[in-house]
């Protein structure tokens, strides 16, 4: 069965293919596609989804590695970028400078003139003109940031600066997603502080979800949801409650069935996954 991965592999044939399924039900990079929503997930995007639209202004999530924020954060890229809502997504907010943010968001939206602008007041003007002008053919315009934590405090202050452009209603929200240490960062700027009107934080899986995520992303990539033994999946949520955990789990579960030439994820499987992953 090695010999047969190997080969495949050298024809362009993914271990998932050998499985039967059309794509990795446990892919680790954050795809929307593979998103399986937790019942806090999608209501931290529910609640998201309505304070964008009533225009609130400034909404964080925060959650532990692995929560999921980052698919959410592409997730509600997709879902609040059509007809009258105007969304850009930020992955990368480490700069140096208030100028090279203010910049960044420019390009983000394709602003006028957001090639040539030379100095940072030129950037403010040009963004409260852009967002002047969308309020008056009605749009909605939404930053989303994603890895928050690493927002710099001169950085925060331009954030809330930029909130500070009104006419009656907030003319830009701003959505973070950030790890834990942000919540720990914005307690010493109160003023940012005083500014989130949405917040949400999101907790590791509960057994019932962890089951549920594994089942429906093997369903949704064409593959048996009973391809994991009862015993298996006991194993793997009582060992991590991680998401991220739980789904690099079974992938190497799955590529450990193939090699050990398996027809089903048993318990034996899911204990030398959980062995080799341990050893690093």
């Amino acid at each position: 069965m090695e010999n047969q991965i190997q080969n495949n592999s050298l024809h362009g044939q993914d271990y998932y293919m050998l499985l039967g399924f059309h794509r990795d039900p446990f892919s680790p990079s954050p795809d929307p596609d593979n998103f399986i929503a937790t019942g806090q997930q999608q209501e931290a995007l529910d609640r998201l989804e309505v304070a964008i639209r009533h225009r609130d202004g400034l909404g964080v999530v925060s959650g532990d590695v692995g929560t999921g924020k980052t698919t959410m954060s592409r997730i509600l890229h997709s879902d609040m970028d059509q007809d009258r809502f105007i969304s850009a997504i930020l992955l990368d907010p480490m700069f140096n400078s208030e100028f090279q943010f203010l910049k960044k968001i420019c390009s983000l939206f394709d602003m006028p003139q957001s090639d040539t602008i030379q100095y940072e007041q030129d950037c403010l003007n040009v963004i409260k003109s852009y967002l002047i002008e969308m309020n008056r053919n009605d749009k909605v315009i939404t930053l989303i940031i994603d890895e928050g934590q690493d927002l710099k405090a001169k950085i925060l202050r331009r954030i809330g600066y930029i909130l500070n452009f009104e006419l009656k209603v907030k003319l830009i929200n701003v959505i973070i997603f950030a790890q834990l240490e942000f919540l720990e960062k914005v307690k010493r700027h109160e003023r940012f502080r005083n500014r989130i009107e949405t917040k949400y934080y999101l907790n590791s899986f509960s057994k019932t979800d962890a089951l549920k995520i594994i089942r429906e992303r093997i369903l949704i990539s064409g593959g048996d949801p009973d391809l994991f033994t009862q015993e298996a999946l006991d194993l793997i949520v009582n060992h991590t409650d991680i998401p991220r955990s739980i789904i690099q789990l079974c992938r190497n579960a799955l590529r450990e069935m193939l090699l050990l030439e398996k027809k089903q994820v048993d318990g034996v499987i899911i204990e030398r996954a959980i062995e080799l992953s341990e050893r690093f």
